[in-house]
């Protein structure tokens, strides 16, 4: 058995994914509250809702392994989800509108974003790729790296959506024609995309001390089963089994299990 402070908790992963979708919502709907002249919809409705479910969509993708040659399945899919986002929104807008909203009005807004919208949505696809995209890339790029990569990966994830969160916050101060309750659902998104960026943070830091210092008591003997021993390639953590050895069951050699760094981080499982 791994001990369990070298498995990667599903949780983390998903606190995150959430936190992206609340943090690009939020960022959306404070800049067309801003932009907007006048409060003709409810932003963080119209555009918040929608851009959260995509987002979110978004940076779980960019997770899986999938690729396209050298290219992420998450990064290439960024242009139709972007597209299929700005559809939504246009519909649900067009929606909003009207005193009765038709199916019609919903689809013919849904073509109408995605298509002409594109002078919106593809300079803000470009401004979220630059957000946060490359946050996500340096992530993926410490992750790579090992399991303490992957710790520093997720806090440079969860740092970055709380940061945006409160963005969101600063940039809707701005706002001239907005109603009292667009406000508090763009406060309460945002405070969500802080609340979830920070519980990651202190969730990936735990898990990287918690590993720290098992890996110190396996180093001075303190973990039965367990030790740090020197290889050509450098230190790496095994399992040792019992010293027992009849003329039936000969002794099993030691198991690797994790390599190990100078400052003694996890880096990667040796199987």
């Amino acid at each position: 058995m791994i001990p369990v402070v070298f498995r990667t908790p599903r949780s983390l992963a998903r606190i995150n994914v959430i936190a992206l979708g609340l943090a690009i919502s939020a960022m959306t709907s404070a800049s067309f509250m801003t932009l907007w002249e006048e409060e003709r919809v409810c932003w963080p409705i119209v555009v918040g809702v929608p851009t959260f479910v995509v987002g979110a969509a978004w940076g779980a993708l960019l997770r899986r392994r999938e690729r396209v040659g050298w290219l992420n399945l998450g990064w290439i899919l960024s242009v139709p989800l972007a597209a299929l986002n700005a559809g939504v929104a246009c519909g649900l807008m067009l929606c909003a509108d009207r005193m009765e909203p038709t199916l019609a009005a919903f689809l013919g807004g849904v073509v109408l974003g995605a298509t002409f919208g594109a002078i919106i949505w593809v300079p803000a696809l470009a401004l979220v790729l630059l957000l946060f995209g490359l946050p996500i890339a340096r992530a993926r790029e410490l992750a790579a790296k090992g399991l303490a990569g992957e710790d520093r990966g997720e806090r440079v994830v969860g740092v970055t959506c709380a940061v945006f969160g409160v963005a969101a916050i600063a940039v809707a101060r701005f706002a001239t024609h907005v109603t009292a309750e667009s406000y508090v659902l763009l406060v309460a998104l945002a405070a969500l995309a802080v609340a979830f960026g920070i519980g990651a943070t202190i969730v990936a830091t735990k898990r990287e001390r918690a590993r720290a210092r098992f890996v110190e008591r396996v180093a001075a003997d303190e973990v039965p089963g367990l030790k740090v021993v020197e290889r050509d390639a450098g230190r790496v953590l095994v399992r040792v089994e019992p010293n027992v050895e009849t003329y039936r069951v000969a002794p099993k050699p030691d198991e690797e299990l994790f390599e190990l760094d100078d400052e003694g981080r996890v880096v990667r499982s040796v199987s």
